[in-house]
């Protein structure tokens, strides 16, 4: 089993492609409670280390990729780049959303 504040913890790819627009669409708000943060040289091919530095939970590592446009695990990240991280206990409350009911909001239900 893998941490809840782990991607991979959501096993559905839709509920976690759903998390991902989340959060970049958080991260793109402007909202005064995001954290700005620069991708340092040691943080290259270290999303983890640049999630440890933002949140001290290297698990976030998917966050910090998602938020500065890099797909894989292994594409370095942009050096120098600031990127606007969204507060821990907001992407714990999404994690926790789609984690329980994975409700979509703007959908139709069919019964």
């Amino acid at each position: 089993t893998y941490n809840r504040l782990d991607d991979r913890y959501l096993e559905d790819p839709v509920l976690r492609s759903l998390l991902y627009k989340d959060v970049c669409d958080k991260a793109n708000s402007q909202d005064e409670d995001l954290t700005s943060h620069d991708i340092m040289p040691d943080e290259e091919y270290r999303p983890d280390l640049a999630a440890q530095r933002i949140w001290e939970v290297a698990e976030l590592r998917w966050v910090v990729r998602a938020i500065a446009g890099v797909d894989a695990e292994w594409d370095p990240l942009p050096v120098g780049t600031t990127i606007m991280a969204p507060p821990l206990a907001w992407i714990r409350d999404r994690i926790r959303h789609y984690a329980d009911n994975g409700e979509v909001t703007g959908t139709v239900s069919v019964d």
